[in-house]
């Protein structure tokens, strides 16, 4: 019925339109116009509450409780490159190909 980006922008301006309902719900119980903006805001912010609690978190770890410590130095190899993983040869087997293997079942 909607395309997904139609459906998206009125779903927010739905949202919207509740966050502002509640905020004047609140102005007009307290008649105070601050209360008013702040449960607007409150609402309106709720449901990224997680990610404000999570950049405030790192942010405080990132000022405060980063040691600026360098404890090693890439190495390079005989090339003059440096090693990122050393991962090495990709070994892949299947869950199949294992089960049929008789010597890797005992």
């Amino acid at each position: 019925m909607f395309s997904f980006g139609l459906a998206f922008l009125f779903r927010n301006a739905v949202y919207l339109l509740f966050s502002m309902l509640m905020g004047y719900l609140g102005y007009k119980m307290y008649k105070l116009k601050k209360v008013g903006v702040i449960v607007f805001l409150i609402v309106w912010m709720l449901p990224y509450y997680d990610l404000f609690i999570q950049k405030g978190i790192k942010t405080y770890y990132e000022t405060f409780k980063m040691n600026n410590t360098i404890y090693a130095y890439p190495e390079k190899d005989e090339n003059g490159m440096i090693e990122s993983l050393g991962v090495g040869e990709k070994v892949v087997r299947t869950t199949s190909g294992y089960l049929k293997d008789q010597k890797s079942l005992s």
